[in-house]
């Protein structure tokens, strides 16, 4: 997966071309405002509709979060840890 250089990011007349117009999977847009309200209830109901409770789904997000780590650009993830990565994920 390749991230958008800043220099076309923060160019004006592409103001809002790069920013997820729907919940955004994964730690490039974490903490954004149009995007952080409407994930833990969008997770919330996800883990409902799959028959877990939370921390069932938890533990099994723990297992493959490797995996997810190695999908990302090299250093986009180095400063989480597992545990931290994997609930960003899921939020």
């Amino acid at each position: 997966m390749k991230k958008v250089p800043l220099t076309i990011r923060n160019n004006e007349k592409n103001k809002g071309y790069f920013r997820p117009r729907m919940v955004s999977i994964g730690p490039y847009h974490h903490g954004k405002e149009e995007v952080k309200k409407i994930k833990p209830i969008v997770a919330q109901l996800f883990i409902s509709s799959s028959g877990m409770d939370m921390n069932e789904f938890c533990k099994k997000l723990l297992k493959i979060v490797d995996d997810a780590i190695s999908c990302y650009l090299e250093g986009s993830t180095t400063k989480y840890f597992n545990e931290e990565f994997a609930k960003k994920m899921f939020f």
